[in-house]
């Protein structure tokens, strides 16, 4: 982490709270954070599943799932994802990786959050996201952090091998063609009745797969998400917390319809963590709104979700029906 951070005295702080290897859920929980010259590198260790509470699942996260710039998969074997969380600001990123723990233990979150210096006098020219090692560099201190978590707390995960290259997270203009498309896009017809003629993807493989469908000028219609592992348990909780006035939320069942304009499915996935979350919802639309075109979500959901399931070693979806 020292490329990562700023000259200057250094604060530091830790602290762990909670326990793991409970099978009926890990209330683990270390933070750590480090500050100097302007920078800042925060990494958090968390269990899984959460312990069930009053109002649905401690949260695993504190960045927002989902943005305007898509996030990568980390890769090389690793069950992670890199991510941008603010479009216009190349000083923040986000390193995730999941530990799938043997004998029933559970998973370990590593979270690895950075705020690199930024311009001023002394540092006219600061690191940013955009440089490859940077990217490296944030990303390797997530890996080698799980690895340490993996051996201290007798985890037992698969790990993987040495990170030499990540990718930059996909900003709104790199839209391309929809047909062609070679990434988590793949496969999903287009839709000339709604103008749904390019996408906006990403490489597959990461814990929280994007894939954006809009118009010939690049205009977001459609959201397809998928989520794996910890993410997938993070998003049901917030439905079951935040949505509970549906009827039925993907905390509720393996596939289904949210209001009258979104839809999800699940899969069945290798480990023991929960089951793959799969959803696609119109841009700017809220659940209650008017339909775009339910059978066209259907068939997008269904080719985005198969495909991200086969990837990931899963078992064939569970679809919405009309």
């Amino acid at each position: 982490m020292d490329g990562l951070l700023g000259d200057g005295d250094r604060s530091v702080g830790s602290e762990q709270r909670g326990s793991f290897g409970n099978r009926r859920g890990n209330s683990l929980e270390v933070r750590c954070q480090a500050r100097a010259g302007g920078g800042r590198v925060a990494v958090t260790i968390k269990g899984t599943p959460r312990p069930e509470r009053e109002h649905g699942r401690g949260s695993l996260y504190t960045e927002e799932l989902g943005g305007a710039v898509l996030p990568v998969p980390v890769g090389q074997g690793w069950s992670g994802t890199f991510a941008t969380p603010k479009e216009n600001d190349d000083s923040q990123a986000i390193a995730t990786v999941f530990l799938d723990c043997a004998r029933d233990q559970g998973g370990l979150v590593v979270t690895v959050e950075t705020s690199l210096p930024r311009a001023d006098a002394q540092r006219p020219d600061p690191r940013t996201v955009d440089d490859p090692a940077t990217r490296r560099a944030i990303v390797r201190a997530a890996t080698a952090t799980a690895a340490n978590a993996d051996r201290h707390w007798d985890c037992g995960a698969r790990l993987g091998g040495p990170v030499r290259e990540v990718d930059l997270p996909v900003r709104a203009e790199e839209y391309e063609p929809l047909l062609g498309t070679d990434g988590t896009c793949r496969g999903v017809p287009p839709a000339a009745r709604l103008s749904i003629s390019t996408a906006w993807e990403t490489a597959p493989g990461g814990l929280h797969e994007e894939c954006a469908l809009g118009t010939r000028g690049g205009a977001p219609r459609f959201w397809l998400e998928g989520y794996y592992g910890p993410y997938a348990e993070e998003v049901r909780a917030q439905y079951a917390r935040d949505f509970d006035y549906e009827n039925v939320t993907p905390d509720d069942k393996p596939s289904g319809r949210l209001g009258q304009s979104a839809y999800w499915a699940s899969a069945e996935c290798p480990g023991a963590g929960e089951p793959a979350l799969y959803m696609i919802e119109p841009e700017g639309t809220d659940r209650q709104s008017r339909p775009l075109d339910l059978a066209y979500e259907r068939n997008a959901l269904r080719a985005f979700a198969e495909r991200s399931a086969k990837a990931h070693g899963c078992r064939p979806p569970t679809l919405p029906r009309g």
